[in-house]
């Protein structure tokens, strides 16, 4: 177990009831996550972390008169769980009052987390049951779907998170404690938000989010996800991606939400891996012609652009339609962008039109083309992976 926010507010409610004591409470990093005054909230401590490393409680004394505070001081306690440290809280007040206090202080904190660490384990196997039947809702029947479903708020806006986690240096595992670690990360985003470990790679978040009359906001969710691939990526042995899948109307659609980031994970690392955060409303399409790869369909959509390729030699067609299509149709910005005279331009999407038989001037044309050009990249992916396999 490990501090979160709701563990250090009821820690700072309780405690303060001793004495009227001034309380904090410092998770694991020594940084300050609760308090009776919450101006220092997030910041470092010094003598916490000394607790925390020393295993042992800690007595400061005001020795100086300024601000006539003789007497006064404040007691460091750890706080254990399995005999581990996993935080500190410190009492502030008078030191007579400070020691009269102390006894009663350690047995509410005992306490306090001893029943909060009950509930956090039957709150991790109700999350845990939970993600499970939105990632595999074939394995639930119907009924146990509908009410592990109703143990969220079904008033609220949910979508699906993935993360997928593993080493940097050599793209294998992480470590039990490595993964603990991760998970401390994620956890202490937000109260609101449920995450589950799922595989030794994979952590699935459901996160609450705001719909408004435009609809969902998914850009303002990838800057938080954003910020919080940030704080991973501090630590030097972890590389990671994350996968914002799309809202639905309806806790009931959490899995389709999940299979959305699950798709738009797989697409995102195949055709931009230099990325490390994706979200399906920006890759829609490209979710949609993934379903569509290697399959009859796709074969059908390819042969036109596979005979623009075998026509192609030195590739100077294909580079020209990727640049036209990457301009946004733009004829005078692909001239420029390919550095060529606009006749030169011209020339070549006429020989594309020659060998794939399609004129863009005719819309229908223009999104076959650029369909036939994604799934070959999305084929061509596929293969180069299963041979380096």
């Amino acid at each position: 177990m490990f501090l979160n926010k709701r563990v250090a507010e009821d820690l700072v409610i309780n405690l303060a009831k001793v004495n009227e004591l001034e309380v904090s409470v410092l998770d694991h990093r020594a940084v300050l996550v609760g308090a009776t005054d919450t101006a220092a909230i997030g910041m470092f401590n010094r003598d916490a972390f000394k607790v925390i490393n020393d295993n042992y409680k800690m007595l400061i004394k005001e020795e100086t008169a300024e601000n006539g505070r003789v007497g006064f001081g404040k007691l460091l306690l750890p706080i254990y769980v399995d005999r581990k440290v996993i935080g500190v809280v410190g009492i502030f007040g008078s030191i007579e009052n400070i020691l009269l206090s102390e006894n009663v202080a350690k047995t509410v904190i005992e306490l306090t987390v001893k029943g909060l660490n009950g509930s956090a384990a039957s709150q991790q196997s109700n999350t845990q049951r939970l993600i499970g039947s939105i990632i595999s809702p074939l394995k639930y029947d119907q009924e146990t779907r509908t009410e592990l479903l109703s143990s969220i708020n079904p008033a609220a806006d949910w979508i699906v998170i993935v993360f997928e986690v593993y080493r940097k240096d050599d793209g294998k595992d992480l470590s039990c404690h490595q993964l603990e670690q991760v998970l401390r990360s994620l956890n202490s985003a937000k109260a609101v938000d449920l995450l589950e470990r799922v595989s030794p790679r994979q952590f699935v978040m459901l996160k609450k989010v705001k719909v408004g009359p435009r609809g969902w906001d998914h850009q303002a969710t990838t800057r938080e996800i954003e910020g919080q691939c940030e704080g991973l990526l501090r630590y030097p042995w972890l590389d990671l991606f994350a996968s914002c899948g799309n809202y639905y109307e309806g806790v009931e659609r959490l899995a389709i939400s999940y299979q959305s980031a699950i798709h738009s994970l797989a697409i995102g690392k195949q055709q931009f891996p230099e990325q490390r955060i994706y979200n399906y409303n920006d890759m829609a399409l490209d979710v949609l012609l993934l379903s569509t790869s290697n399959n009859w369909t796709s074969e059908y959509l390819e042969r036109s652009y596979c005979n623009l390729i075998s026509n192609d030699k030195n590739g100077c067609l294909q580079k020209t339609l990727k640049c036209f299509f990457g301009s946004n149709l733009n004829f005078g910005k692909a001239a420029e962008d390919l550095h060529v005279h606009r006749n030169t331009l011209r020339y070549r999407l006429a020989k594309i039109r020659d060998y794939t038989g399609l004129d863009m001037s005719n819309i229908d044309n223009i999104f076959f083309l650029y369909s036939a050009l994604k799934i070959h990249g999305i084929n061509r992916d596929s293969v180069s992976r299963k041979l380096v396999v």
